[in-house]
């Protein structure tokens, strides 16, 4: 069987992420990077928690439905990538009108609880 990058997605959309019914590939958690070398197959999953419990067991969940689905004489690597997204930045009101940097000063000598 000829393997291509749409191949893998249909095969990947058969994985759904733990507790939440939804397959991966819905899910948007199979990055554009699907890469194929003959009979080597390597994809990312992306999620947006450091520690995901259920990261590993998809991965596994994927490879094996690659295996499934496409073809069983392959060699698949699964790849992780952990994207949070950042907070929005505070925006600050002008507080001071006019003024551009303002620099704050501290003598560091630390003069509390002397005697």
């Amino acid at each position: 069987m000829k393997l291509y990058p749409q191949l893998i997605i249909e095969a990947l959309k058969n994985v759904r992420y733990p507790g939440t019914g939804q397959d991966i590939v819905s899910a948007g958690m199979v990055a554009d990077n699907i890469r194929i070398e003959g009979k080597k197959v390597s994809f990312s999953l992306i999620t947006e928690k450091q520690n995901d419990p259920f990261i590993k067991s998809v991965v596994k969940m994927a490879e094996q439905a690659i295996l499934t689905y496409a073809d069983k004489n392959i060699d698949i690597k699964g790849n992780i990538s952990v994207h949070s997204k950042q907070p929005p930045r505070p925006s600050f009101p002008n507080l001071l009108p006019g003024v551009k940097n303002i620099i704050a000063v501290a003598s560091g000598k630390g003069g509390v609880g002397k005697s």
